[in-house]
């Protein structure tokens, strides 16, 4: 009778099936049972019988196959580990590794070249707009720093006013109005934007010019100015006018010509006679209207013309060449990381195998370090069975037991006293490819800093 189960080592799941002991126990007792009946083996025999000596022979033969087995795993193992790093890979490997560090380089000296060359025009702009910028603030005599800080808070008021006058237009012309809503709407917001917008620009404009350092530009700007505050007065005064004659005229009878011919007439006979205080009231707040409006135009700049613009043109220039050096530096960094990542990949499967040469290693280191567990296991599978075998005997013989019987009974020590071979191979090729990895990755890292470095920020093309 065969020792169950027939598979000693499982090579995939690296496990040592010891035999299972029912039915030979059952076997050991019926049978010393049976030759205890008999009282055999006789008292004074000094051999072990047959029994005793079949069951030591079949475990000394499965403990022998199960060591050859683990043998030749051990050999598979080493097979294994010597293709984790095996050379000709890890050489096309290594030249991958080296191909892409050689590229980056290359990539990155042509790239940082083109982003220079396009800062370096950027630069070369803004030393001419420097220089443009100092020429003129000379020729203007301009010593103090430009000044457009209430910018924002003019535009502000300037839509105020607009609003506002359309809003007092809207309750001194509605009541008198016959073109209805939509039509008194249109002419409300015309007149707040020729008023407030329109004359008050262009004579914000002029009176910024009234401060140029050419006594030509200022003369020629007072009188501009004068013209642009006569046409406005003007103006409101033919707006006032304008509701007097939609007050004369029914709705039935009032076109647009017949207004513009009453009101030009009103003009030109009695320029500042109106038939209501409303009219004349209209006038005067739509000139007032008018002279915060075009001293807001004025403030919303600098005070001496295109000092102002000149000023924030130069710094437009200074946003465009951050922006250019921080999208230099970005696309730099992009490329670097593109190559570094490719490194890391590789690496990364080299860890792999790294970790897996660990993993075989240690399982390899197992199977040897568990020889004597398995020879102390297997001596008690022996040491269960014999001795079923002679407790039955003693029970049922008459006789006294045979001294043989406390011999003990050994397997052979010849099987476990070799050690198991196992060698694995260092990973010294693997462990110096990785660490060259690491180094063209710091390379790349490296170059990628030296490469930034090089390129020009704003405060490093400005004078100190």
């Amino acid at each position: 009778m065969d020792l169950k189960p027939e598979t000693i080592f499982d090579p995939r799941t690296e496990e040592y099936h010891y035999p299972n002991l029912d039915s030979w126990l059952n076997r050991a007792k019926e049978e010393g049972e049976r030759l205890g009946r008999g009282n055999a083996p006789p008292s004074d025999s000094k051999q072990h019988g047959n029994f005793e000596l079949e069951f030591l022979r079949l475990l000394n033969t499965r403990a022998q196959q199960g060591r050859e087995q683990i043998k030749n795993h051990l050999s598979d193992l080493e097979r294994q580990l010597s293709d984790v790093q095996a050379g000709e890979d890890l050489k096309t490997r290594q030249q991958e590794a080296d191909n892409i560090t050689k590229e980056a380089q290359t990539e990155l000296d042509q790239k940082s070249r083109e982003i220079n060359a396009d800062l370096n025009i950027a630069a070369g702009s803004i030393s001419e707009s420097r220089y443009d910028w100092n020429e003129f603030r000379n020729k203007a005599n301009l010593t103090r720093p430009v000044d457009y800080s209430r910018r924002r808070g003019a535009v502000w008021i300037i839509l105020t006013c607009l609003i506002i006058e359309i809003i007092l237009n809207a309750g001194l012309l509605l009541e008198v109005n016959p073109f209805g809503l939509i039509g008194s709407a249109i002419q409300m917001t015309l007149i707040g934007l020729v008023n407030v917008v329109l004359v008050a620009g262009f004579a914000g404009a002029m009176l910024r010019q009234s401060n140029h350092v050419s006594t030509q530009r200022k003369f020629f700007a007072w009188i501009a100015l004068a013209v642009f505050f006569t046409l406005d007065i003007a103006f409101n005064i033919l707006v006032g006018h304008f509701r007097d004659s939609m007050q004369a005229f029914t709705s039935t009878d009032s076109t647009f010509t017949t207004l513009g011919g009453d009101t030009l007439q009103r003009f030109i006979e009695q320029p500042i006679g109106f038939d209501s205080f409303q009219s004349l009231l209209l006038a005067l707040l739509g000139f007032m209207f008018f002279v915060v409006a075009t001293w807001k135009w004025y403030q919303r700049d600098d005070a001496y013309p295109e000092h102002g613009q000149r000023d924030r043109q130069l710094k437009n220039k200074y946003s465009e060449y951050k922006i250019q050096y921080k999208q230099g530096c970005n696309d730099l960094k992009k490329l670097a990381d593109s190559y570094i990542e490719q490194l890391k990949d590789i690496r990364h499967k080299l860890e792999i195998r790294q970790s897996n040469h660990k993993v075989i290693v240690t399982r390899g280191n197992k199977l040897v370090s568990e020889s004597l567990v398995r020879q102390k296991r297997i001596q008690e599978c022996l040491d269960s069975v014999i001795g079923t075998y002679y407790e039955a005997n003693r029970k049922n013989r008459t006789t006294p037991e045979p001294p043989v019987f406390s011999e003990p009974l050994l397997i052979d020590s010849k099987i476990f006293s070799e050690p198991l071979d196992f060698n694995p191979p260092d990973l010294v090729s693997l462990s110096e490819f990785m660490q060259n990895m690491h180094q063209s990755i710091l390379d790349i890292q490296n170059l990628l800093d030296s490469h930034l470095k090089n390129l020009k920020t704003l405060d490093s093309i400005l004078p100190s």
